[in-house]
């Protein structure tokens, strides 16, 4: 906390606790406080004071240092006192306490003196007819409120300095045109709470001994520029920052709407909450290697930028960053960056080339939301979470492919993406969101994983699907999650389902065949379906009855069995990896589930036949030396297969077994017919697979 600050709000307990009696002299009370050696003036709230209010500077032989006190809880102030239509303060005065002239609306001009240190919380509040005031105190404190709702003050000059203004001081002073400074690098250094701390957010034009800054020269005594002291200074055009500069507060040059380009300087260490923020024609920007993070809307609304270099040192951009970049049209994360925040490219309507790094893990709420050019983005597979709305009305986006670690599609993440037809949807998504597709008119087909287990309220809601199959690790399909897909024809429900809200497949009426997988009907609303007169149900064979007994299921008017097939669903290989000599024979042995799986045929093939070669029964032979892949697919449709890696590592002929050519053997045909006995070097064989015994070993070899 500051040191000032400190030894006001002690002083001015001191003046409320004083033991000094109140003394009245023409309706003016007056109390002494032994720790100032002075006297605080006041004015009862039941006495009525009309023009020129003089402050005597001396009572008794004492200075007069203060205006307001406090006694037994009564406050004795100027509060209220309309008819003040002036008042003249003098060089005695330290400090003009809380309320002291709170809604003397009489008041037009002031001017407060050099030994005021501090204007207390809500001193002029509501001075309605307050046109101008000249501050010439040196470090003056300016508390809370002060001068709140001044709505008349039109100009204000600081001869002196401010060292601190609080919490909506200069609330709602509207009328402000101009804020006049004689110490450019005092004003850097004031501490201004919040926005409306400062009067220039509605002055608009600082004016430096007489002329208006538009070209403004950092002072070389300035190393650190404060939050809000340039917010809205709407002439400003340049900025010389010099080297020495470490860091700019937030909002430090808020809505500065003439700035066109800005070399930040080569030290500086962050770019602050909003300090570029509503800079509407700035369109160059330099952000030096220095820079470790931008934060929070730091460039948002800043609507001319088209491009944007952020160096590899930036290891975090906060949310709404680059929020209604309007104009900007390619932007590159650098590695350095681990998550993309709410909001950041929010609005950026002209965005159409965004490159995301593998180092990205997160994706925020809103991050490209609005984005109406955006045709195309690749989300790396390092990305583990995508937030809602996360690319809301991108009207152009034609096709997605989510990456494989991903377990959640988010809230309305695809939300009005008009043109999106091709969506690829992991197999470690488990959840899609409300409205996660909700409006997305191009999308044809999705085809939704078997991982998945739930699908949210308007999920795929006026989507153009034509068929739809709803796998059996769905166990919940949301309210109107399909309503208003009007192309849809047909349905698959899977055998998992346990809750279909209501209205789930409303105003779909094109829909003419819905087949369930389940046995038994599960409990839905009426609701659930509009073409109880249209569709068709198909049940498995001898459940027929179940359905017609049970509502609504009943309400169809044509309910038809089907012969149940089952589905492979996986198919493991043992072994699944092979590595031998060329001339081996290996039987690879196939597990196929579920066990009561309706065709369980196999088609087995090779992705190098002059590596490898595999039979109907999944025997391979190695061939030659290299890697095959060895495949076994499902005939049933279900599109599951499986691979075995094969690695023939060397030749195992007769040549590579035996290097003395006068050895005794005996070969044998694979059946054990012995074809020859005696020397290897007369041995005549055609090419084929043999049995070669010598020195009471054998080994199968081929012959080529």
């Amino acid at each position: 906390m500051n040191k000032n600050l400190i030894i006001f709000i002690i002083l001015l307990i001191d003046f409320t606790i004083c033991d000094a009696h109140n003394i009245t002299v023409n309706q003016l009370h007056f109390q002494y406080n032994p720790q100032e050696d002075g006297y605080f003036v006041g004015a009862n709230s039941s006495d009525v004071l009309e023009g020129t209010l003089t402050i005597p500077s001396e009572y008794g032989g004492k200075p007069v240092v203060g205006i307001g006190f406090y006694e037994d809880n009564v406050a004795f102030t100027f509060k209220s006192q309309g008819n003040i239509s002036n008042v003249t303060i003098p060089e005695s005065i330290k400090y003009i306490g809380e309320n002291a002239f709170d809604g003397c609306i009489g008041l037009t001009s002031l001017t407060i003196p050099n030994q005021v240190q501090l204007i207390g919380n809500s001193a002029f509040n509501d001075c309605t007819n307050l046109k101008s005031m000249v501050i010439e105190g040196s470090n003056v404190y300016i508390d809370d409120y002060s001068f709140w709702d001044c709505e008349s003050l039109e100009e204000i000059s600081v001869l002196g300095s401010v060292s601190q203004v609080g919490i909506g001081a200069f609330h709602n002073c509207k009328r402000l045109q101009r804020v006049n400074i004689e110490d450019l690098e005092s004003w850097c250094r004031i501490k201004f709470e919040v926005a409306e701390s400062n009067p220039l957010m509605f002055a608009k034009h600082l004016i430096l001994n007489g002329k208006e800054i538009k070209y403004l020269s950092i002072p070389d005594n300035i190393t650190a520029i404060g939050a809000f002291v340039f917010i809205g200074c709407d002439e400003l055009t340049d900025i010389n920052f010099h080297n020495g500069i470490t860091h700019i507060g937030k909002y430090a040059f808020n809505s500065c709407d003439n700035i066109r380009s800005l070399n930040l300087p080569p030290k500086l260490v962050s770019i602050e909450e909003g300090t570029f923020q509503g800079c509407s024609r700035l369109t160059d920007i330099y952000i030096p290697k220095s820079v470790k993070y931008i934060d929070d809307s730091a460039f948002e609304g800043c609507m001319s930028i088209v491009g944007i270099d952020i160096p590899s040192s930036v290891t975090r951009i906060g949310q709404n960053a680059f929020s209604s970049c309007g104009s900007l049209r390619s932007i590159t994360i650098p590695s350095s960056i681990s998550s993309i925040e709410s909001s950041t490219f929010y609005a950026c309507a002209n965005l159409e080339d965004v490159q995301i790094p593998n180092s990205i893990k997160e994706i925020g709420d809103y991050a490209f939301s609005n984005c109406y050019d955006l045709v195309r983005i690749d989300i790396p597979n390092s990305v583990t979470s995508i937030g809602k709305y996360v690319f809301k009305d991108c009207k152009k986006l034609t096709k997605i492919v989510l990456p494989n670690n991903l377990d959640i599609i988010n809230d309305g993440a695809f939300q009005l993406c008009y043109a999106l037809s091709e969506v690829i949807i992991p197999t470690t998504v488990t959840h899609i969101g409300c409205k996660a597709f909700w409006a997305c008119g191009q999308l044809g087909s999705i085809d939704i994983p078997d991982s998945v287990e739930s699908i949210g309220d308007g999920a795929f809601q006026e989507t153009s699907l034509l068929d739809l199959t709803i796998p059996n690790s769905v166990n919940t399909i949301g309210k109107e999650a399909f309503s208003g897909c009007r192309n849809l024809k047909s349905i698959t429900l899977g055998n998992g389902l346990e809750h279909i809200e209501n209205y789930a497949f409303e105003y779909c009426f094109d829909l003419e065949k819905i087949t369930v997988l389940f046995q038994t009907p599960i409990q839905i609303s009426s609701s659930v379906f509009s073409t109880y007169n249209k569709s068709t149900l198909y049940v498995a064979k001898g459940s027929k009855q179940l359905f017609e007994k049970e509502e609504p299921w009943c309400f169809f008017r044509n309910i038809e069995e089907y012969e149940r097939t089952i589905a492979v669903t996986l198919i493991s290989l043992n072994p699944s990896y092979v590595e031998e000599n060329a001339g081996e024979q290996i039987q690879i042995n196939a597990t196929i589930l579920p066990e009561d799986a309706s065709n369980k045929t196999l088609a087995w093939s090779s992705s190098d036949e002059q590596v490898a070669i595999v039979d109907e029964n999944g025997i391979v032979s190695l061939i030659k030396e290299g890697t095959a892949t060895i495949t076994a697919s499902a005939t049933d449709g279900s599109g599951v297969s499986a691979r075995c890696t094969v690695v023939v590592t060397g030749h195992s002929g007769i040549d590579a077994i035996l290097a003395d050519k006068n050895t005794y053997v005996k070969i044998f045909s694979l059946s054990g017919v012995l074809v020859y006995e005696g020397q290897y070097a007369e041995a005549k064989l055609v090419p084929d697979y043999y049995i070669v015994v010598c020195d009471d070993k054998s080994m199968k070899v081929k012959v080529e």
